[in-house]
């Protein structure tokens, strides 16, 4: 379906795009710090069920239209900005107020929050779906046979590579940062970190230009 050399060319720019910090790798160490392992692993499903929406929106063409559409995509990046912007300002919030994560799992108020907001943060970052469109198509090949095929094989061998990665980076943050979740003072300066950390990607994600 895909030519074996592309396909490992493919894999190696995976790998570099995927040890580059982001809002993905942010959000998962964010959760995982803030919340423990399996609120950590809960964001991750999310933002991987959010990239599977973007690979299909990138086969059916919609990303496309997205990309043709100046006003639907500023207004696509104009809510995921904010919605970054409010995940921050609610933790640096909770940080003021002296609030802390429930200890243990990090997900007694329920699983389904930490994975919709997964799946929030990748669906309405729009420069996802312009990547998915942009960078998919450059290994796919015309003698290889359909490149819609080509392009979900691509788009979910990127996704799986990206679920391995975060499901170590969880481990590791998880592992690290357990003894401070214990401490109060630790609980809040982690939050306030988070905080920051998602204010300054949602001000950034406005900031960014309108593809043309």
């Amino acid at each position: 379906m895909v030519d074996f050399d592309t396909y490992v060319l493919f894999l190696a720019a995976c790998l570099a795009l995927l040890i580059v910090p982001g809002p993905d790798m942010a959000f998962v160490l964010g959760t995982t710090v803030n919340r423990g392992r399996k609120a950590g692993i809960l964001a991750i499903l999310g933002l991987e069920s959010g990239a599977m929406v973007h690979l299909l929106a990138a086969v059916l063409g919609l990303s496309a239209l997205l990309m043709a559409s100046p006003v639907a995509f500023l207004v696509v990046k104009s809510i995921g900005s904010a919605y970054l912007v409010w995940i921050g300002a609610k933790a640096l919030f909770d940080s003021w107020e002296g609030r802390r994560s429930a200890a243990g799992d990090g997900v007694r108020d329920g699983a389904r929050p930490v994975f919709l907001q997964g799946v929030l943060c990748c669906v309405l970052n729009p420069t996802v779906a312009v990547f998915y469109l942009a960078f998919l198509p450059q290994f796919t090949t015309p003698d290889e046979g359909n490149r819609v095929w080509q392009m979900v094989l691509l788009g979910t061998t990127l996704n799986v590579m990206a679920l391995v990665f975060n499901l170590v980076l969880v481990h590791f943050a998880s592992a690290i940062t357990a003894r401070l979740r214990e401490s109060p003072d630790g609980a809040r300066w982690q939050l306030r970190a988070m905080g920051t950390v998602f204010v300054g990607l949602g001000l950034k994600l406005a900031i960014e230009g309108v593809p043309r």
